[in-house]
């Protein structure tokens, strides 16, 4: 799968479908409209201005360019995909 989010939902038991379903149903449209986004290729030249570290909470985060995607290091987990929600946000 191109995306992958991991959710834990605290105090809630196994039909989380039964006993949350405005809820589910709310986050399953967040991940459908992450998934249905439409690739647009930009040029690695405006790729590598987003390169370098930066400081998420008091980790360091580290972003790289590796054929032509933005991937990100955190916390020792490297190359996690990022992808741009705008010309200055991203998301995991």
């Amino acid at each position: 799968m191109p995306i992958v989010r991991r959710e834990v939902w605290k105090d809630d038991g196994h039909l989380i479908q039964l006993e949350k379903p405005a809820e589910l149903i709310a986050r399953l449209d967040a991940f459908v409209a992450v998934a249905e986004r439409k690739i647009v290729l930009v040029p690695d030249s405006v790729l590598r201005r987003y390169r370098g570290t930066y400081s998420v909470g008091n980790s360091p985060a580290i972003v790289e360019l590796k054929k032509g995607q933005l991937v990100l290091e955190l916390n020792g987990d490297a190359d996690i995909p990022l992808f741009a929600e705008s010309d200055s946000r991203f998301f995991v």
